[in-house]
This record gives structure tokens, sequence and C-alpha cells, in this order.
């Protein structure tokens, strides 16, 4: 076979050129260290790469719709989103398919989403992506060449059958191929919403419902997910052009946003030290380890290694016997170390 492509990059252009959809063009090693590309951009910097099929999954109820509307508006007028990220503008399409025109409204209105906006469309019919879905959203894309995002919410309105094929895997993997190429062809990212599964999953991406076949197929997956009845979040990022990351968003009655409150592990520590200040603060006398993470329904490990920081920090003291005390306590007389300890083998330390 012969490589006749070079002229894709040569010495004169680096500048790597897109193929066309369907064009077959192999590149040579030579060639492929000699091109130059863009620098990626981002429909949320850090978060959500520009082009591709990203899934956002998490649980019923959660507030999965109110992010992604949330995210439109922002993406259509080019302003803030998660209360304090900038974005691109661009146009918009956001296949609600499971509200209605006048809930459209009613959460619009309570967005504030008062200015006048000619690049964000919507629309809560589509049929499934195998009765003619597919052929709609691309032609919704070419009558509209402004558009930088589509939201489908949800996957299940828009996928075939499943029952009794035997090759979910499959399946699942083609649906989301479909819209990754829709997506790649048309130089847009659409944002699928889907739903997690019931069970607990060590591995986020294992949470997301259905077979491995959609997370493999999907550029970047995003699980949202919230204890019921607390307005803390925390949103887990993963995917090929996107680092792997967690962090923590506030739900805002409100605004009806999700805000983002900063790295999800720092803000989890920062929130167990103000639990930890605030248990020692009112407590009688000095608590050990076990004591403090059974009180506060906390990992016992986590919370060990997290007293070894704050006295290091100065926050606590640890005396002689293994417990902690806010600094310059009453102890009764027990000695003091701010300097952290090995369990030494105790049971009660850990």
């Amino acid at each position: 076979m012969t490589l006749n492509n070079e002229n894709a990059c040569t010495a004169a252009d680096k500048t790597w050129t897109k193929p066309n959809p369907g064009e077959h063009r192999l590149i040579s090693l030579t060639s492929l260290m000699r091109m130059e590309f863009p620098e990626p951009k981002w429909i949320v910097p850090n978060t959500i790469p520009d082009g591709g099929c990203v899934i956002l999954a998490g649980p019923p109820k959660v507030g999965k719709s109110w992010f992604v509307l949330d995210l439109a508006l922002g993406v259509a007028t080019g302003g803030m989103v998660m209360g304090k990220i900038s974005v691109e503008k661009g146009g918009v399409i956001y296949y609600a398919l499971e509200d209605t025109l006048r809930r459209l409204q009613s959460r619009l209105k309570l967005l504030d989403a008062t200015k006048e906006q000619d690049n964000l469309f919507f629309e809560t019919r589509v049929p499934t992506l195998d009765q003619g879905g597919l052929e709609m959203i691309s032609a919704d894309l070419k009558a509209n060449p402004g558009v930088r995002l589509i939201i489908v919410d949800t996957l299940q309105k828009v996928r075939g059958p499943t029952q009794g094929s035997g090759k979910t895997y499959e399946l699942d993997y083609a649906l989301i191929t479909k819209l990754k190429q829709l997506a790649d062809d048309s130089g847009v990212t659409i944002i699928v919403v889907h739903h997690v599964k019931k069970a607990e999953e060590a591995d986020f991406i294992a949470t997301v419902s259905g077979s491995f076949g959609l997370t493999g197929a999907a550029d970047t997956i995003l699980v949202l997910g919230r204890k019921r009845g607390d307005a803390d979040g925390v949103l887990q990022i993963t995917g090929r052009d996107v680092e792997e990351s967690s962090i923590a968003l506030k739900f805002d009655k409100t605004t009806m946003r999700w805000l983002l409150l900063g790295n999800a592990e720092e803000y989890s520590r920062s929130k167990q030290r103000q639990a930890i200040l605030n248990l020692l603060l009112t407590a009688k006398s000095p608590m050990m380890p076990k004591e403090i993470a059974d009180t506060l329904r906390e990992n016992r490990d986590n919370v060990r290694q997290l007293l070894f920081k704050m006295v290091e920090k100065g926050e606590v003291q640890r005396n002689a016997n293994g417990k902690y005390s806010l600094p310059d306590s009453s102890d009764n007389g027990d000695n003091t170390d701010n300097a952290p300890h090995a369990t030494n083998g105790n049971k009660d330390d850990i």
C-alpha cells in the first residue's frame, strides 16, 4: 500500500487538518511527530472538553437537569456556570425529553433567564436514534451552524430496544458511538444525561447504569452525586481528554443552581476539620481518635490522619495518652504533645 498522504503535514505546513467524514487517511510516524495541534478548547474549562460525547450520570432527582440547564444558559450567553467558571459563548440545543414546555418555562424563570436569547433552542420530543432521532438531531445542527453544545436529557428516551438481545454491551457501545460520530463530524459536544445503578460501586464509572459499552464509547464521564437531604454534592470527572478529578458543589435552592466549592477532597477535609474543632470545643474532656470518628460518623483512618495534620498546624493538641483536645485546653493534668505519634498498636488510637 502506498502512503500518499505526506502532504497532510509538510515541513512548510505542520498544521493538522481534520479529515472529512468517512475519509480514509493513513498517517506515517514521521508526519504525526511533525504535526502541530491547536490547544484544546473547552465547553467548561478542565471539566467538559469541546467536542465528543459526554455522559452525565446521577441518581434520580439529584439535580442533573438543573445542572445541564444552567450549563445551557451559561454557554448560550457566554456567561458563568457553577457560579464561578466563565465559558465561551455558542449556540445550544437542549432536548428536554422528560419535560414539557410549560415546565421548562417555569424552570427558566427560576433561573432568572429573562434576557432574550436567540441561540438557545429547546425540543421536548425526539424519536429514538434508530427511528429517525439521529437524523433529526443532525438536521437541527445543519440548520443552526452556530451550535457548540447539544444536551440530550435523557439517554433512555432516545435509545432503542435492548431487551432479549443478549448483546447489551454491543448495543450500548453502538448507541453512544452514533452520538460520538455525530459530535466528531459536526465539531460539537453532545452531553447525554443518564442514571446510575442502585448498587454502590468502588469505581464511580461502574455506577453508570447499563453495561461498560456506554462508558467505553463515551469521551468523557461525569457522575453527579449528593446525599439525599444534603445540599453538598460531588461531580466526579474522567475521560480521554480531561484529567480525572472530583469537584465539590453545593445546590443553592434560592437560585436553583449548582455552585462550585472547590476540589472535592480538599473541601471534604475542610468540613471534617471544622467538625472536629466544633466537637472538641464542646467536649468535656480530651477524646480518642476512635471516639471522635464514631461521634462524627466518619472513617476512623481518615480522622486519625487528619488529626495528625491538625496537630502539625497547631489546631489541636495530643496528650500522652493519645487523646486530642483544643490547644491550651484543660486535659485533667495529662501531658500534651503537639507532634504526631504512631499508634504503637493501641487499637483505641486507630
